[in-house]
């Protein structure tokens, strides 16, 4: 790209801003950010904002300006930084008032310098005031750069270390009582200007949020009652600019120890709004009403502490609750939602206040203090949450109503403890009864009951069996709606219903007839597998039925969802039948799935449909360790042994196919789980199939079929051992070899990176003699180094867990005492040999090669290798640090220092310490002209 040019500048904003061609707005864009990136862009963006050019021009001028000093403030000479300031300070008195995109991005730029200049330019706020604060035609500019100022201190993108970042906060706390007079003279000189008065209190949000002195001064100043006047003022924006400002000194209130007198002046007038509040909602206001709800609402949790519940409220917190009762009263569900913030804190000290009470009299009499609060509330819930009676169908799930029941059910959860289950309950079902109660109604009490209020019912319980007549009287002819959370209400009676057989044989009755409805059968699944879950034991009766349902699947068109919590329901029951029942009833259940299986098999068919079913079968026949233990032989292990017949035959047959071994051998994997330790003689026979499959097809599922053989049967004899260490060594060397094939091996199979490294993972931990090899050691921590760079979550996060437990294994719990000498010396030997490659992959993540959602694996690989062998470590830190790579960036010599500092300081803290450590070195080192390269 030759030198680019002021014309060309002004040409290519004006094609992407006039042109309707997307390929010429493309190809003007990308000239425009190649701009960005060269060092001429500073002069072409200074004398374009000098310049008389279009309002296009002179913002894009600003945000390369903005984007330079952020990214590549060195380019710029220490002797010119002043004259760079100068010249912004006169863009920003010139341009700034011509439109608010140009005075955002030049106040933006002007800031980010102000920051970067902290050695030399100790007070930016006085000194822009004094300059631009007495001119009206500077005023919007001035208050821009205002606002955004304490924003910027913790922009990333600044070259700044740590202690910079906080002498700049702490000069700019010092300094900003110079802020608020301003802001006072803007309200008395431009208060009809509205344009002006908006920036001000935006302006004055942005400090508050800041802190610092300017909360001591604001509480004593004319701008609280400025904010107040405006929040019922008829402009909407203004209005909201004001209620911001009052709502973050309202939260920065809740900090008492600093700001002690902020609190104090912010409660009386915030809540003398409550008449404002009940005008605009009996007026039908919604704007005013949101704007004062949000200043009750958060004056109220200011007023939460213990003092609430422990002793006597003061008056004014009185007056809080009312106004949050009045404003939970309102019919506007969004409204209404802002309370539920006070809701949550104010049953929090319920809740802790509560831990304390050892008498259950006592504990009663506490909690009838606030209950009729909690009543309250829950009748505001029940008029909220109820639907429409004119709508005929189903409530969608995306409508806006169906996300505030969400909200709602979440809070009930939550407060439910306060009014306990019976109470709630009884109010809920008396809402459903009298002249003039609907569908609707009757529906949003049932809605609200299965938020857990149902769940939490006691076996003696007399509102159950009212509910459970009920709900068994709603009949074909009620609203779909009412009838879908009918059902869903009788999976909620299941732990009640646990002591009372009678009653889980009626809730069974009804979910078979609701089965019966397509629209009913979702909702009947979920009710049933609630059922089976918590009455399992009572179970035993309807178990045939059951049974019976799951063969049917297929014939009245369940969704694969459906059918798999059907079988896990149907799975829980036959896991807990007494051992002489448990393996018919096994066999009933999957002895068509392995015919199925087996006529796939004949016909070429894809078995994936039935193998799906089959392992989520195996996945929840969670047996309890009780009815096995002492057995000879387990109640599932011929079953099991037939099944896995079956499987051999489906696997050899499909074996090219990845995702047919994959879910085969998924069942694999949670057969042997359910047959524990009685799937020792089937281990050999496993071994030799997924040994044998993975020579000739490389499945990733092979290697965690392993993984379970490792973990279930490693080192619980000589010979097997000996055998799983042979099958691991002779499924490692390919995988070794074809993740090393090709630069791209790795990211082309990450499935295979996770698989192996988590079968090595379960092999140090049980046989670590197995890895601690010359075969299997070297190779897996030279991959571990390799794998430190890929992007793939799961596989990353595995290899770095690997390689803190092998690099560290000599600590471990899982290591004798005796062997730790060992294991420390062939840590240490392979740092020596291979620790280069690792500790460079792990600081180039930090760089930028990998996000930051890595780092802190990375970081724990790193001090790993410290507290290893800490001399080696800190040596090729170094290396890394004095590499070309980073002596190219833009850090300088003593941020070098700095984290070099932390890092050895971080060695001796925790992992938090650690992380913020890493997280200081991306932001210092990272060279962002490099990364917006691609490099």
């Amino acid at each position: 790209m030759s030198a680019p040019t002021i014309e060309e500048f002004v040409k290519a904003v004006e094609v992407f801003t006039s042109t309707h061609d997307d390929d010429e707005r493309i190809g003007a864009d990308h000239w425009i950010q190649s701009l960005t990136k060269t060092v001429e862009a500073w002069e072409i963006a200074d004398m374009c904002l000098q310049g008389n050019y279009s309002d296009d021009v002179h913002f894009f001028a600003a945000q390369i300006m903005k984007t330079k000093i952020q990214s590549a403030f060195t380019e710029v000479p220490e002797d010119a930084h002043e004259s760079l300031r100068d010249a912004l300070c006169a863009s920003i008195g010139t341009l700034a008032g011509r439109a608010k995109r140009i005075a955002v991005q030049l106040a933006l730029a002007l800031a980010d310098l102000a920051i970067q200049m902290w050695q030399v330019w100790e007070a930016p706020t006085e000194d822009l005031i004094g300059m631009f604060g007495s001119k009206p035609d500077t005023v919007i500019g001035l208050l821009e750069f205002l606002k955004v100022m304490p924003e910027e201190i913790g922009n990333p993108m600044l070259c700044l270390t740590h202690a910079d970042r906080e002498i700049v906060a702490t000069r700019l706390g010092q300094n900003c009582v110079s802020v608020i007079p301003f802001l006072e003279n803007c309200i008395e000189v431009y208060g009809h200007e509205s344009s002006i008065v908006e920036r001000t209190f935006a302006c004055l949000d942005s400090w508050l949020r800041f802190g610092g002195q300017v909360t001591i001064t604001f509480a004593h100043s004319p701008l609280l009652t400025a904010c107040f006047e405006a929040v019922v003022a008829p402009d909407p924006i203004l209005r909201d600019c004001a209620c911001e400002a009052i709502v973050s000194a309202l939260y920065l209130g809740r900090d008492s120890e600093h700001h002690p007198d902020l609190t104090p002046n912010l409660i009386g007038p915030s809540l003398a709004l409550r008449p404002t509040f009940a005008s605009a909602a009996a007026e039908n206001d919604f704007g005013l009403a949101q704007s004062v709800a949000r200043v009750l609402v958060e004056v109220a949790e200011a007023l939460v502490d213990p003092s609430l519940v422990t002793g006597s409220p003061t008056q004014e917190q009185m007056a809080a609750i009312e106004a949050i009762a009045e404003v939970a009263h309102y019919d506007d569900s969004d409204t209404v939602h802002l309370t539920f913030g006070f809701w949550y804190r104010f049953a929090t000290e319920i809740y802790e206040t509560s831990r304390r009470i050892q008498a259950a009299e006592d504990l009663d009499m506490f909690m009838d203090q606030f209950r009729s609060f909690f009543r309250d509330l829950y009748g505001c819930l029940l008029r909220l949450v109820r639907c429409e009676p004119e709508i005929e169908a189903v409530l969608d799930k995306d409508e806006e109503l169906s996300d505030f029941r969400e909200r709602a059910a979440d809070l009930i959860v939550e407060t439910s403890f306060i009014l306990g289950a019976e109470s709630a309950m009884e109010q809920l079902l008396g809402a459903c009864q009298g002249d003039g109660v609907g569908w609707s109604d009757i529906e949003a009490a049932l809605f609200m009951m299965s938020c857990r209020l149902a769940f939490g019912l006691k076996p003696d319980s007399v509102v159950a069996e009212q509910l459970l007549v009920a709900l068994s009287t709603i009949d074909e002819g009620a609203h779909p709606q009412l009838r879908v959370t009918a059902v869903k209400l009788l999976g909620d009676l299941s732990r009640w219903a646990t002591h009372h057989p009678e009653a889980v044989a009626k809730i069974w009755e009804l979910l078979v007839q609701a089965m019966q409805e397509p629209s009913l059968r979702t909702p009947a699944i979920f009710s049933i597998l609630r059922l089976c879950e918590t009455a399992r034991d009572n179970f035993t009766p309807h178990l045939e039925e059951l049974i019976s349902l799951v063969g049917q699947c297929d014939a009245v068109g369940l969704t694969h969802g459906d059918t798999s919590r059907l079988l896990r329901a149907t799975a829980e029951v036959v896991a807990h039948q007494h051992p002489e029942n448990m393996g018919a009833a096994f066999a009933a259940l999957v002895l068509p799935i392995d015919n199925k299986l087996k006529a796939d098999v004949g016909a070429g068919d894809s078995p994936i449909p039935a193998l799906e079913r089959l392992g989520e079968v195996f996945k929840w026949t969670n047996i309890p360790t009780k009815l096995t233990d002492g057995l000879g032989e387990h109640p599932l292990f011929g079953v099991c042994g037939d099944i896995f017949e079956t499987l051999k035959a489906v696997m050899e047959h499909f074996a090219s196919n990845k995702s047919v071994v994959e879910e085969a051998n998924r069942s694999v994997k949670h057969m042997l789980r359910t047959l524990d330790e009685h799937a020792l003689p089937m281990a050999n026979a496993i071994l030799h199939l997924t040994v044998k499959l993975f020579h000739a097809h490389h499945h990733p599922s092979c290697l965690y079929v392993t993984t379970g053989i490792v973990k279930s049967f490693g080192g619980r004899s000589e010979e097997l051992t000996s055998i799983i260490m042979e099958a691991v060594q002779t499924l490692a060397e390919p995988t070794f070899a074809l993740l090393g094939s090709t630069d791209d091996a790795l990211v082309q199979h990450p499935e295979l990176v996770d698989d192996l490294f988590r079968l090595l993972l379960q092999t140090l931990r049980i046989i670590p003699a197995a890895v601690y090899t010359a075969e299997l050691g070297v190779p897996a921590f030279q991959l571990g180094a390799a794998t430190m760079l890929l992007r793939h979550r799961t596989a990353h996060e595995t290899a770095t867990e690997f390689l803190r437990s092998f690099i560290g294994f000599h600590r471990s719990f899982y290591a004798n005492d005796e062997e730790r000498p060992q294991y420390l010396s062939l840590a240490t030997e392979l740092i020596e040999a291979e620790g280069a490659k690792l500790v460079e992959s792990c600081i180039h993540a930090f760089l930028g090669d990998l996000p930051p959602l890595y780092h802190a694996d990375c970081a724990d690989v790193l001090f790993e290798i410290h507290d290893t062998a800490p001399e080696k470590c800190y040596e090729l830190v170094r290396a890394v640090l004095e590499s070309e790579r980073l002596t190219n960036c833009r850090a300088t010599e003593a941020q070098q220092v700095e984290f070099l500092q932390g890092f050895e300081k971080s060695w001796t803290r925790v992992v938090d310490f650690r992380t913020e450590v890493v997280k200081r070195f991306a932001r210092i080192f990272t060279d962002y002209r490099n990364l917006d390269e691609g490099q």
